[in-house]
Formats: C-alpha cells, structure tokens, sequence
C-alpha cells in the first residue's frame, strides 16, 4: 500500500508530495527529509480559552509623606525673681516690769512674836485666870492653848526672855465646867497632856485652871486655884 508521504525541503518550505515510501531524495543539493503521515491530521480538539488575565491591581497610592512637625517654640526664660527684701529688724521687745513683790504674809501686832501660825503676847501684869482670861479677848485672842512640846518650851521661854526666870504663868487650860474635864478656852481640841507627875490632882478641891511653869524649866503642867494671881500669855491666829 503506497502511502502519501509529504517532503519539506530544507530552505523551502513549500511540502513536495511524493507517492513512494519512506524516500531520503536528494533534490538539487538540498536534503529532504521523508516524514510519514498516517493519514490526514485529525483536528485538534479545541483548545479551552485562556483565562482572561486579571488586570494588574493599580499600584497603591503612596501616602503622602507626613510634614515635618514645625520645630518647638521655646518657651521664653523667666526673668530672674528679684531679691527679696530683707523684712526690717523687729524692734527689741520692751523689759517686762519686774513682778511686784509678794506681799508679806500677815504679821503679827507690835508686842506680839509669831510662832508658825499664831501670835502671842505676854503680860507683865499678874491677874486671876478669869481676869487674865478677860483681857486676852481684849485683844482679839484668848489665854494660849498648847499643842505640842515645842509650843510649850517656845511660851517657857517666852517667860524667861521678859522676866529672866521662869515664873508661874496663867494659859486658857480649865475644867471648871465639870471636873477632870480639860478645855482649851480658845475652843481648839484639848490633846496636849505633858501635866507633872501626879497632876492634876485637884488639890483641895478647887484646882481648876492651868499654869506653867511650877518648877522651873522642866515641862511641868500643874492645876492651880483660878483666884491666884499670875503673869499670863495671850494668844490669836494670824
């Protein structure tokens, strides 16, 4: 079975048709190559359709660039604080006036010697205990009352500094209100018992006021008959 052959000649394109099988010709020095072909070409199936190209996406647009913030204002220097001025010397405080002196404590009459907080006053004159008793109110007081033994060596002595001695002196003790029963005429509490040995004894019956010094110096409390007559010792508070 001859089968058509086509031959393209090298340089020429045109195909020459040869009805010979698979022939190598040389025609005029240009090689022709047989090529075989089984038949017609069968139509090639139609090729799908390219896609259609996307368009290019347009190119960002660049942002524009940003202006270059304008350089900061200084702020204008303060002017320097001017220099305080110095608050003028306060002038010295005025001397505070010294204080006034206390005033003394109250004092005793002229005649009379303090002792802590009373007066006393002794009398030269020699009187009963009743009579003696009477004038010490005279001066706003009464006979003196004992309270301790430092009072009465202060009234012993008290004597002693007016007359030189000791000598019996009259001071506010009595029971004449009721025997055994011993006040102080001032009306002060009756708690100082320094009597001698074995007073008071009420001798005679009608010992019923107090003298002091019996026997001489010694602290001795005797009960005496109010009708004698002796010095005394009158007494006040301040």
């Amino acid at each position: 079975m001859i089968k058509d052959s086509v031959h393209y000649c090298k340089g020429n394109l045109l195909p020459c048709r040869w009805r010979s099988t698979r022939l190598h010709v040389l025609l005029f020095g240009i090689c022709c190559t047989s090529l075989h072909f089984p038949g017609p070409p069968t139509p090639a199936s139609n090729p799908s359709p390219p896609s259609t190209p996307r368009p290019p996406s347009p190119p960002s647009t660049p942002s524009p660039p940003r202006p270059p913030s304008p350089p900061s204002t200084p702020s204008p220097p303060r002017p320097p604080s001017p220099p305080s001025t110095p608050s003028p010397p306060r002038p010295p405080s005025p001397p505070r006036p010294p204080s006034p002196p206390s005033p003394p404590g109250p004092s005793c009459p002229s005649g009379w010697i303090k002792y802590e907080n009373r007066c006393f006053f002794f009398n030269g004159a020699t009187a009963d205990w009743a009579t003696a008793e009477r004038a010490c109110i005279g001066y706003g007081g009464n006979l003196a009352s004992i309270h301790s033994t430092n009072e009465h060596s202060f009234l012993k002595e008290l004597v002693r500094l007016r007359l030189g001695s000791y000598q019996r002196t009259w001071v506010g003790g009595h029971d004449a209100v009721k025997e055994s029963v011993w006040l102080w005429s001032d009306g002060s509490r009756f708690s100082f018992t320094q009597w001698g040995t074995g007073e008071p004894n009420n001798l005679g019956g009608n010992e019923h006021c107090m003298e002091i010094n019996l026997v001489g110096s010694s602290l001795y409390l005797n009960d005496e008959p109010c009708t004698r007559s002796n010095y005394f010792i009158c007494a006040k508070r301040l």
